[in-house]
């Protein structure tokens, strides 16, 4: 081993010990976020060992160290009413108004949960809760998120069922905003049906396609139908030129000069590509504000750097690992 990789191998090893002590991680953990395998980073990390000390692996943890300190990089975008924003919100505005159950399916990350977060803030009257639902939560545990987005204060030990607890406490003024319901307990449908028929308050289920799994998955359920009065599927819709898009340009440059002045036309026609192929504004908002982190000025950002940065975050996890 040349003197110029040893003194490179040694600077990413003093940094990988500060860096997994300091994040509270495991060494498995960041050999799998780097892409390489337990066994390669414990050889790389041990100083008798020459044999596996290469300049193939010092590019990964390299990769992996730009990628770490540049997701420290935070930027306020504040919130932009994208068409996909404004119809979230009118379906919210639309269910609340006429008390009934509406329901918004749409790709994950093209702006659901910040235009549903939205609508509770403009209201802020105290009667639109909020309720993130949790990956494998149980029915149980889906009501008591209900019930605590109603009355946070209420003690964990419930004298009624939870349904009984919620209906004391709201009417038909009351609305819940559902978010992520595909990941919902399909045993849950019921109770929210029963909580409707019995205060008449409104309700806004947003998930993924998967939501119908739910909704729909057992036969009991084909009564909801009944209930919903308002179903929204986001779609790409056809712009001037015959364009599918998810997201205008005009919205993306106004997302990017919110985000920083001077941006290139280059950087905005990646992020408005990269948005509408996968119609996800969060993949592409986030790639984005890593390669600020990364570059000394926005004039600098270009497609290219935009690419490398993807890479990056995308292919750390799914690269095959090291041997």
């Amino acid at each position: 081993m040349n003197n110029e990789l040893q003194t490179r191998v040694k600077e990413l090893q003093e940094w990988l010990e500060i860096w997994v002590v300091s994040n509270g991680k495991t060494w498995s953990q960041t050999a799998k976020e780097i892409g390489i395998s337990a066994a390669a980073i414990s050889r790389f990390r041990d100083p008798e060992s020459n044999t596996f000390q290469t300049a193939g692996i010092c590019d990964r943890i390299e990769a992996y160290r730009r990628l770490s300190q540049a997701r420290e990089y935070k930027v306020n975008i504040g919130f932009v009413e994208t068409g996909i924003a404004g119809r979230v919100i009118k379906v919210a505005k639309y269910c609340h108004t006429n008390s009934c159950i509406g329901v918004i399916e749409g790709p994950s990350g093209c702006g659901k949960s910040t235009a549903a977060l939205k609508f509770q803030q403009t209201i802020n009257n105290g009667l639109i809760h909020y309720v993130r639902t949790r990956p494998g939560s149980t029915r149980n545990a889906f009501l008591r998120d209900m019930l605590f987005s109603v009355s946070p204060k209420t003690q964990r030990k419930f004298r009624d069922a939870m349904e009984t607890e919620i209906i004391n406490r709201i009417n038909e003024n009351h609305m819940f905003v559902i978010d992520q319901f595909h990941d919902a307990p399909a045993d849950c449908v019921d109770e929210l049906m029963m909580l409707h028929d019995v205060t008449t308050c409104s309700m806004c289920l947003i998930g993924t396609r998967r939501v119908n799994d739910v909704l729909y998955g057992q036969s009991q359920h084909e009564q909801m139908l009944d209930r919903i009065g308002f179903y929204h599927k986001i779609e790409p819709k056809q712009n001037s030129d015959g364009v599918l898009e998810f997201f205008s340009i005009e919205e993306i440059q106004q997302i990017a000069s919110n985000t920083a002045e001077g941006i290139t036309t280059s950087a905005v026609t990646w992020m408005y590509t990269e948005a509408n192929k996968r119609g996800s504004l969060r993949l592409a908002m986030r790639v984005f504000t890593l390669a600020l982190g990364e570059q000394p000025s926005a004039e600098k950002i270009t497609s290219k750097t935009l690419q490398n940065m993807m890479r990056l975050s995308m292919g750390a996890k799914a690269n095959a690992s090291v041997a």
